[in-house]
């Protein structure tokens, strides 16, 4: 059965992020494949945080009431764009689907006339001067030399002596030679276009290959964690606030800190800070691996606040020497988390060869003014390490759909963490809201060990 629009439904003026969280809704609620029209509506009334999806009172009580609408009706199967749809716009159930159009039954209607068209032509050979089937011509005699054309065939046989034999077999010789260096150089030409294309074979494997190594890396985050690992984490997090649970390259992790990282705990300063510390560890190591790769920089949280100040300003001043011990354009990728108002985490990367600087919010949101900062802070940087302009070219993102979202109010530290951990290896995201309750236990683990979790890939 199809939805279609109700004739008497007012249409819904939608923000971009409330449209992309019903996308996320029906996606949360798919099961065995399909998405149920009444599951679909139930994970979106169920949403917590519309509030922040940029709607005015009004549209919001709008789309409570079309929700309400949509519960009655029945049960059935509907796809994304068609959820969106019936939401926006009202729906009801039962219309027949729409007919084939008239010129798709015309065109097979027609086939067997084109197909006996077809039947009918005939194609002439490549030469459309010789007829099909004409034997080649036998090839021309070779031409006489001057002996031949002064005597008689019987009188040059009769007169040739053993030189003349002699000579003649130098000659095949030389043929022969010829021939067998063309032979040997057509199959050494040979050989090397099949090396050549061994060799691009193995590039475009180990190209494939590459990515989909360092996204099972990434995914190492996902293993289970052994119940010694997991009783030490939970020892962590139930520690005492000013007990000292980890300390390394100068960042300390206090209990009142490690309790963020429980069940529903919003993330502070000090947990992002010391897990982008480990970050930075694993990308050497990464690297070291492979000398042909980049290395990534990864900014701690207080650098967007020092560049664009409490009221979202810009100064470059207070971030100058930030870079003062390398170059900053000599990084793959940078990342530096972001924190919106102090009640929201983020995360900005800026990807050097691509000439992008994209945003990630697990809310949806654009992020417009941080990335405009964050270009205005790569064109004074390179004016004033590089002593020139920085060039055009560049492209900034907004957070995309692939983006992964959260379901509730304090996951989303955890969200713009691991952003940071999939991209700083690869392009994909590969993770979604279950696995967040994994990665705040893997989180305190690799605290605890100081380092982040490889198995034994590094």
């Amino acid at each position: 059965m199809a939805l279609v629009q109700q004739t008497n439904a007012p249409t819904l003026f939608l923000s971009f992020e409330a449209t992309n969280t019903l996308r996320d809704c029906h996606r949360v609620a798919k099961k065995q494949g399909a998405t149920l029209l009444s599951d679909a509506v139930a994970e979106a009334r169920s949403y917590a945080l519309w509030d922040y999806a940029g709607l005015a009172a009004r549209d919001r009580k709008a789309l409570d009431a079309r929700l309400v609408e949509l519960e009655r009706c029945d049960a059935t199967t509907v796809s994304e764009d068609a959820f969106v749809a019936a939401v926006i716009h009202g729906a009801r159930l039962g219309v027949p689907a729409r007919p084939r159009p008239k010129m798709l039954v015309d065109a097979h209607s027609s086939w067997e006339t084109f197909k006996a068209r077809l039947e009918k032509l005939t194609l002439g050979s490549t030469r459309y001067d010789v007829a099909p089937g004409t034997p080649r011509a036998p090839s021309p005699p070779p031409p006489l030399d001057a002996a031949s054309r002064r005597f008689g065939s019987a009188e040059l046989a009769s007169s040739s002596s053993r030189a003349d034999r002699a000579s003649e077999e130098r000659g095949w010789e030389k043929r022969k030679k010829a021939r067998d260096a063309h032979v040997e150089e057509r199959r050494q030409n040979h050989l090397q276009r099949i090396r050549a294309e061994q060799e691009a074979e193995e590039a475009r494997r180990a190209a494939r290959a590459g990515p989909a190594r360092l996204l099972a890396l990434a995914n190492r985050a996902k293993d289970p964690v052994s119940d010694d690992e997991r009783r030490e984490a939970r020892a962590a997090i139930r520690a005492a606030d000013r007990a000292v649970v980890a300390d390394y390259g100068n960042i300390e992790v206090f209990g009142e800190h490690a309790q963020r990282l429980g069940p529903s705990g919003w993330l502070v300063d000090e947990v992002i800070n010391y897990y982008m510390y480990l970050l930075q560890e694993r990308d050497a190591k990464v690297c070291a691996a492979d000398s042909s790769r980049k290395p990534c920089h990864f900014f701690n949280s207080f650098f967007i606040p020092k560049l664009m100040g409490e009221a979202g300003g810009y100064n470059y001043r207070q971030v100058k020497r930030w870079t003062k011990r390398f170059d900053l354009f000599s990084r793959g990728k940078v990342f530096a988390p972001v924190n919106v108002g102090n009640m929201h985490w983020c995360l900005v990367m800026v990807d050097m060869d691509r000439k992008e600087i994209r945003y990630f919010d697990s809310m949806g949101a654009g992020g417009e003014p941080c990335l405009k900062n964050m270009k205005r802070y790569l064109e004074d940087e390179h004016r004033a390490k590089k002593g020139a302009e920085l060039g055009g070219g560049w492209t900034l993102t907004r957070t995309t759909r692939d983006t992964p979202r959260q379901m509730n109010g304090y996951d989303c530290g955890v969200f713009a963490t691991f952003c940071a951990h999939y991209m700083s290896l690869q392009e994909q995201l590969d993770y979604s809201q279950n696995d967040i309750q994994q990665f705040r236990i893997r989180m305190m683990v690799d605290i605890l060990a100081e380092k982040i979790h490889t198995g034994d890939t590094l």
